[in-house]
C-alpha cells in the first residue's frame, strides 16, 4: 500500500518537473521575444513539433492563456511576472511532494523493521 502510494508521488514529482521545465522555457521564450526587432521573422508553433512562420507586429505584448479557454494580452514584464509565480507555486509543490516521499520512506522502513523484529519472534 505505501509502495503503490509513494510510486504514484513519484509519478507526479517527475510530472512536476517537467512541468517547470516547460515555465522555465516559457519564462526564456518571454524575455527574448523583447529582443526580437518588429518585423522580423519568427517561428510560430501551432502545434507540438509544427511551425509557421510569422512577421512579428509586437514585441512588448503577448498573449497569455489563463485558463478555462480566456487568453488575454499582457505586456512582457507582467507576463514574465505571472509566470514567476506558477514556478514559485510549481516548486511548493514539488517540496510538499518530496517531503510526503520522504516520510513514505521512513515509514516503510519503520514498517520493514517492525516485520523483521516480529518474525524474529515467531
Amino acid at each position: 500500500m505505501i509502495s503503490l502510494h509513494a510510486e504514484q508521488l513519484h509519478k507526479q514529482v517527475e510530472a512536476i518537473h517537467q512541468k517547470l521545465a516547460e515555465l522555465e522555457v516559457i519564462k526564456e521564450s518571454v524575455a527574448d521575444i523583447g529582443k526580437v526587432p518588429v518585423g522580423n521573422e519568427v517561428l510560430v508553433p501551432v502545434s507540438k513539433g509544427i511551425f509557421i512562420k510569422a512577421n512579428l507586429k509586437d514585441n512588448k505584448n503577448v498573449i497569455l492563456n489563463v485558463g478555462g479557454n480566456t487568453a488575454v494580452e499582457k505586456t512582457l514584464p507582467d507576463a514574465s511576472r505571472i509566470v514567476d509565480e506558477q514556478i514559485r507555486e510549481i516548486k511548493k509543490l514539488n517540496d510538499t511532494m518530496v517531503k510526503e516521499m520522504v516520510t513514505l520512506g521512513s515509514r516503510q522502513e519503520q514498517l520493514r523493521e517492525e516485520i523483521t523484529n516480529l518474525s524474529k519472534n515467531v
